[in-house]
């Protein structure tokens, strides 16, 4: 006799900052394999309008989400996915969060962020080159600490000079929401099954941050890929679906 059959999970994907869900296209085969996934963009929000919250960001998409769906969400999409669980906790089975982390910006009590001026550098970036900016922000993505993926790069600057999420009102209210979020308290908060996946030369995300963000709640599980940058599913295709699946075969 055959055991039960068990039903796919459903799973929802949200895009980084500036990005739509079609950078989820090389790896959406592998997840397809063990999972029903729904790639969802990110709504587009404007600067100094009520819109422009992480609160906001979440409680539009969880309209839109299937109940009971494990969340992925990348860079931006993960505080988005952190706060939407926090939000509404019986409406999300998981998380998994792709180079993330609770606070973005370094301070004294959490020292493995990124740097204030580097937020600082991008907005100016914007309002003189935008086109520019977008194309250092890929290098920046597909960097693993020792180079830049040049065909992740390409991918990636095409990918956000021809988005509707790459208007200057929406880069800048996205950068603003990286740059002031906390979301240390509402990570100790989660009760839901949750998995960091850090690349261990990301650019963005110090790998070091590792260690803080697991002890900020036993339910927390860090996975390392050591040689990924700020986008582990397009660099690691198979290895970042492989730490997935494990994942979900424990939920």
């Amino acid at each position: 006799m055959t055991g039960p059959i068990r039903k796919r999970l459903k799973m929802i994907l949200l895009p980084g900052w500036a990005c739509t869900a079609r950078v989820w296209a090389d790896v959406l085969p592998r997840l397809e394999e063990f999972a029903v996934p729904e790639p969802m963009d990110l709504p587009v929000v404007t600067t100094g309008k009520a819109d422009a919250t992480l609160p906001h960001l979440a409680g539009q998409l969880l309209m839109a989400a299937p109940h009971d769906a494990l969340w992925i969400g990348w860079s931006l999409g993960g505080l988005v996915a952190a706060q939407a669980a926090f939000m509404a906790p019986r409406r999300i089975r998981a998380l998994v969060l792709v180079a993330c982390t609770p606070k973005f910006t370094r301070g004294p009590d959490w020292p493995c962020a990124t740097a204030p001026d580097l937020f600082a550098g991008f907005q100016r970036a914007l309002a003189k080159d935008r086109a520019g900016a977008l194309r250092r922000f890929a290098a920046l993505c597909a960097h693993d600490g020792s180079r830049a993926d040049v065909s992740i790069t390409r991918g990636l600057t095409q990918a956000l000079q021809s988005s509707r999420e790459s208007n200057g009102a929406n880069l800048e209210a996205g950068l603003k929401i990286l740059e002031h979020t906390d979301l240390r308290l509402n990570f100790r908060a989660l009760s839901c099954p949750l998995l960091c996946i850090l690349g261990g030369g990301d650019m963005l995300v110090p790998i070091d941050v590792a260690g803080a963000i697991a002890a900020l709640n036993p339910r927390i599980r860090v996975t390392r890929i050591a040689d990924a940058g700020h986008a582990p599913f397009m660099s690691h295709p198979a290895g970042f679906a492989a730490v997935v699946r494990e994942f979900c075969d424990g939920l």
